[in-house]
């Protein structure tokens, strides 16, 4: 059984796996976040091949959402269109902080707001284990 977790800090972070409930671990990707650096915002797998790692900036103001497929061999960026949610209180590129995902009911859903602080989040929902976004309706 692979169990992910991240090891990090403000300038490192590997994405480790155990196979033996956590006798030994090896490091499954050196740099999931494609050599950017800031804080490690979390991690959770809903299997053990898919999951969620998050980064956010120096400032905590902003974050990106990475999704593996592969138990953390590879990640791809979570890209949400927040332009298609009609009457944004801001402009679309000022939805930059995306909070960790959740999931219920089969859905994940993700908050995205204008910064960490910041009440008025939307919501989106993924029906494909983060393949596509939709506004939760």
């Amino acid at each position: 059984e692979i169990m992910p977790s991240l090891v990090g800090s403000e300038m490192c972070i590997r994405d480790r796996a155990t196979r033996d409930a956590g006798k030994s671990w090896s490091v499954v990707n050196d740099d999931p976040f494609a050599g950017k650096t800031g804080i490690a915002e979390g991690i959770i797998f809903f299997t053990t091949q898919y999951g969620y790692i998050g980064l956010t900036d120096e400032t905590g103001e902003k974050s990106e959402i990475y999704v593996t497929y592969d138990g953390g061999e590879g990640f791809i960026k979570i890209e949400i269109s927040v332009d298609m949610v009609p009457q944004l209180k801001y402009d679309a590129a000022d939805y930059d902080y995306y909070s960790m995902p959740t999931e219920s009911d089969g859905k994940t859903s993700i908050n995205v707001t204008t910064m960490r602080s910041d009440s008025g989040e939307l919501v989106f929902v993924s029906e494909d284990d983060g393949k596509t976004w939709s506004p939760a309706e």
